[in-house]
């Protein structure tokens, strides 16, 4: 699978990663999933499964929602204490 074959959730999830500067582990992390696993769909290696690509658009809906915010999880304010 080439880059211009991804799907349109893994398109945003390439632009989101850009945009909040996330490394693939830290969005694994936040996903449930291998970074592996997020690099393999952003590079269009691999093509995330239907319920990955909900997962896809949930995560970024929720993130895209926290970076407007500027909130942070307990998680993340605990790491900068």
């Amino acid at each position: 699978m080439k880059k211009e074959n991804r799907s349109p959730e893994v398109i945003e999830l390439a632009a989101f990663k850009e945009r909040s500067g996330l490394s693939y582990h830290q969005i694994g992390a936040k996903m449930g999933v291998h970074p592996q696993t997020v690099f393999t769909w952003i590079s269009g290696k691999n093509a995330p499964s239907f319920l990955a690509r909900k997962q896809i658009r949930h995560f970024i809906y929720i993130e895209e929602r926290r970076l407007k915010r500027g909130s942070q999880t307990d998680e993340e304010k605990g790491a900068q204490a």
